[in-house]
């Protein structure tokens, strides 16, 4: 197989991820304001991810396919063994990329979470001087 597509395309992304990267160092913002604004951003970096991710599992379905060292003299865990290092890149882009599609989804499903929280908060609280009145 011709590794040069996988090197350009890795090349290409690999600002893409330690962007991400770097995104997912930074805790979520506690207010509803910014919350929602760290949430886009995720978002549209989960949709990205997920095309890149779809990219790097085909490199690693034709590295795998090209790369299976024949039968001669080898049992099929020795095949696995050479497979596995002489496919180790594509793999790595792969594990990293959907590693942070995960982290994404999470941030995402926090975030939700937290937007709800502050909603119920921000009613209740509107709720409760008229609650006072009334007593």
């Amino acid at each position: 197989m011709d590794r040069d597509p996988f090197e350009s395309f890795q090349k290409r992304v690999k600002p893409e991820i330690e962007f991400v990267e770097r995104l997912l160092r930074h805790p979520l913002s506690e207010e509803p304001g910014g919350l929602v604004s760290d949430l886009r951003k995720a978002e549209v970096w989960y949709a990205r991810l997920q095309t890149i991710m779809a990219f790097t599992e085909r490199y690693l379905d034709l590295a795998e396919k090209e790369q299976m060292p024949l039968k001669e003299n080898l049992t099929e865990m020795e095949r696995e063994k050479i497979l596995a290092y002489r496919v180790s890149s594509e793999r790595l882009l792969r594990d990293r990329t959907v590693g942070l599609v995960e982290a994404l989804k999470t941030r995402i499903l926090l975030g939700q979470t937290l937007l709800n929280y502050h909603r119920d908060l921000h009613f209740s609280e509107r709720g409760r001087p008229s609650q006072r009145q009334n007593q």
